[in-house]
């Protein structure tokens, strides 16, 4: 579990932003366990006041884009070489227009484990629902990684 993960996602724009963002983390240890509880708030106002918005950029219709987010990971040592590991999230974009609100969720697994010395193999599964007025969508995905060093 990567601690140092963030729980927002960034945006690009055509223009100049200030940005002011607060971040927590708390997690704990145990002998077998882990755990981290992430949350991230950010307030993002447009301040190029001169320059016009490229059409598509996220300040072309609003002053202000406000996002939150949690995220929740839990990890847990099967064996000396395997691990289990479990996640969920979710963020929230707001702006100024009703299309402009977004919530995004999604939750996995992951199972890793050393094969040998120099090998490793992953496995892992993840399933996001995003709900905005536009576009939602809903997506499942299943991934297998082999890393061999050589």
């Amino acid at each position: 579990i990567d601690p140092n993960q963030p729980v927002l996602t960034d945006f690009l724009t055509s223009s100049a932003s200030l940005e002011r963002r607060q971040d927590l983390s708390l997690s704990w240890s145990g002998v077998r366990d882990t755990a981290t509880l992430g949350f991230s708030r950010s307030d993002r106002r447009r301040i190029d006041t001169v320059a016009i918005p490229v059409t598509g950029d996220d300040f072309a219709d609003t002053s202000v884009i406000r996002q939150s987010g949690l995220r929740i990971n839990f990890g847990h040592r099967l064996t000396p070489t395997a691990t289990l590991s479990l996640f969920a999230d979710a963020q929230r974009t707001r702006g100024d227009l009703a299309s402009q609100r977004t919530t995004l969720r999604s939750y996995g697994v992951g199972w890793s484990d050393r094969l040998g010395t120099r090998s490793e193999l992953s496995l892992g599964a993840r399933h996001a629902t995003f709900d905005s007025p536009t576009q939602p969508y809903e997506a499942t995905t299943v991934t297998a990684a082999l890393g061999v060093q050589f």
